[in-house]
């Protein structure tokens, strides 16, 4: 029975979703579903939706102060960077830990032809990073990320980075900015 009404409840917000966007497009209603729901956003408002469901004082019980970076910039330490497909390949003659820029959700993680391993994370600041040429896949898509959390490994060699702010791709240079 929980199965069924589950089904029914995924339905029936699909059904919503659909008319909303039609009566966007018709000039009836004026909202930003069809933005929401081409781009990543919408991960991070259903993410951020079901925070505030579960937490809704916005209160986190089990926080930890830190006071030094959790994030080292290890990423910046590349030998050779050089623009790539819609990205960057950056080079490293040493093993490093990429980690989470920022809190974010892994919303891919597969095999692509031409990237060989590859994990895409939306940042809560909306930016969306590929990663490609990746030695290993260790989390699963729709996960959760915290920032400075180790969300793969890459022996030396190159790691492909694509960025895209706002739905613009960053070039090269703004990529080596992105980086530090």
């Amino acid at each position: 029975m929980k199965n069924k009404l589950k089904w029914i409840l995924a339905f029936l917000i699909t059904l919503s979703v659909v008319m909303i966007s039609v009566l966007e497009k018709n000039g009836t209603m004026q909202t930003n579903i069809k933005q929401i729901t081409s781009t990543g956003e919408d991960f991070v408002v259903l993410r951020n939706w079901t925070k505030g469901l579960l937490d809704p004082d916005g209160k986190q019980n089990d926080s930890i102060t830190v006071t030094a970076p959790l994030y080292e910039g290890e990423l910046a330490t590349f030998s050779t960077l050089q623009p790539f497909s819609n990205g960057t390949l950056l080079s490293y003659k040493e093993n490093i830990s990429i980690r989470a820029k920022q809190d974010g959700l892994v919303i891919f993680t597969g095999h692509t032809q031409s990237l060989g391993k590859t994990m895409t994370v939306i940042y809560e600041n909306g930016e969306n990073v590929t990663y490609g040429f990746l030695d290993e896949l260790t989390i699963l898509p729709y996960t959760s990320v915290k920032e400075g959390e180790t969300i793969s490994n890459l022996t030396s060699g190159r790691l492909y980075l694509q960025v895209e702010n706002k739905g613009t791709m960053l070039d090269s240079t703004a990529i080596k900015e992105w980086l530090k």
